[in-house]
């Protein structure tokens, strides 16, 4: 028993105090989440501020962009539902459509 309690005493002498490590343990994620925390505040404020600023450029150019969306949309839907793609056109690849 004697010889158990001078082990645990020699190993906690050797790795340092428990008090000493949970302290090391607790500065550094405290160090870390106030870093993680910094940069997330530093980050919405940038989208703020440039959701502010766009807006007004949205909103005035609203008429444009809105048509231009749709005719691209419906552009790429045309192109992939038709099977416009070159695989289809090339008699040497497989599962090429030849006529």
């Amino acid at each position: 028993m004697a010889e158990q309690q001078r082990n645990i005493q020699q190993r906690m002498s050797e790795s340092g105090s428990p008090a000493t490590r949970q302290t090391v343990k607790f500065l550094t994620a405290a160090s870390i989440g106030t870093a993680l925390l910094l940069l997330s505040g530093l980050t919405m404020t940038g989208t703020v501020v440039c959701l502010v600023l766009a807006t007004p450029a949205l909103v005035l150019f609203s008429p444009i962009l809105v048509p231009a969306g749709i005719v691209v949309a419906m552009a790429t839907a045309g192109f992939f539902l038709s099977g416009g793609s070159a695989w289809r056109r090339c008699p040497h690849s497989p599962g090429s459509i030849t006529t």
